[in-house]
């Protein structure tokens, strides 16, 4: 009766041999992935800080607004008049200038922060 194993030639010693750790090409694929990775953790951090200046920007800008219409509206009428004024890197320019008919008048607040940024605000109020 014939023999069912097959001779050792058949399977070579190398390819029965389990391999172990890691190939040039993986290691260099697996460090290129976690390149990428990186950088964009990185842009996304820059991304969420430029958003948080642009928010305190506009939350500092809206409340200095906000102060200077309430001090406009508080005088008379004839004594509103436009200026100028700057505090903790962010100039403030407003102007004064009447409605159409004389019994509005619109008030306008420019902010300018020291990184150019600016933001604007308007307001209509009756004299």
């Amino acid at each position: 009766m014939p023999s069912l194993r097959h001779p050792r030639s058949v399977t070579p010693r190398r390819v029965r041999r389990a391999r172990r750790g890691l190939t040039l090409v993986e290691l260099l694929v697996a460090l290129a992935v976690l390149s990428a990775g990186l950088l964009a953790l990185a842009a996304a951090t820059a991304s969420a800080l430029h958003r948080l200046a642009d928010a305190r920007l506009d939350d500092e800008s809206a409340w200095r607004a906000a102060a200077r219409f309430e001090r406009l509206r508080a005088t008379s009428c004839g004594a509103r008049t436009a200026g100028q004024a700057s505090a903790a890197g962010l100039v403030e320019r407003w102007t004064v200038a009447y409605g159409a008919d004389s019994t509005t008048m619109r008030l306008a607040d420019t902010l300018v922060a020291s990184t150019g940024r600016t933001r604007g605000f308007a307001v209509e109020v009756p004299c």
